[in-house]
């Protein structure tokens, strides 16, 4: 008999289960699990609180894990971390879109600037109504939401919240079913 750790439940970038220790025994050529000591434990709900919680860094590390995709609608967009996440992903070649909210693109402490400096496309909703949806699509499978506003004021003094949801196709595609319709009530800034 063999003891093995077995790490579970992997997605892409990062590890969203645990690591297991099993006993194996052979039979013949066929593996015979005999004992796990720990049980798979998936994690596709991350909540995240502040100010309890800083966010941002969570916030950082998903969008500089994206490798094909990132879409972002924000209200208010002044966290200078994240802004700078936004960018490193776009220079590495990941497809950034963004949706803002009009008047706080226009707000002295926007970052939006910089995102269009970058070359990163920034589409602004003009219809009436706040745009006040505040979430990122990530490579199609992973979608993080909530009150958080992309700001440092939501990092450090605000009481707010995300939710990080990992393999959830159902949710995934009905954000950006969302996001589809932002972009087309929005025009490019």
């Amino acid at each position: 008999m063999t003891k093995h750790t077995v790490l579970l439940g992997l997605s892409p970038g990062e590890a969203t289960g645990t690591a297991a220790d099993v006993t194996i025994e052979m039979r013949g050529r066929e593996p015979l699990l005999l004992q796990p000591v720990k049980t798979l434990f998936l994690n596709p709900i991350e909540p995240h609180f502040s100010p309890e919680e800083e966010i941002a860094p969570t916030i950082v590390k998903l969008i500089d894990n994206a490798q094909h995709s990132l879409d972002i609608a924000a209200f208010a967009f002044t966290h200078p971390d994240i802004a700078n996440a936004v960018i490193r992903a776009h220079q590495r070649g990941v497809k950034v879109r963004m949706v803002m909210d009009m008047v706080n693109e226009r707000e002295k402490n926007s970052l939006a600037p910089e995102l269009i400096k970058a070359g990163i496309p920034l589409r602004v909703r003009h219809k009436r109504g706040f745009q006040h949806s505040k979430y990122l699509i990530i490579d199609q499978s992973i979608v993080v939401t909530g009150s958080f506003n992309f700001t440092t004021s939501a990092d450090e003094r605000n009481s707010e919240n995300i939710v990080v949801i990992r393999n959830a196709p159902n949710a995934e595609r009905q954000f950006a079913d969302d996001y589809q319709l932002l972009v087309a009530e929005s025009v490019i800034e």
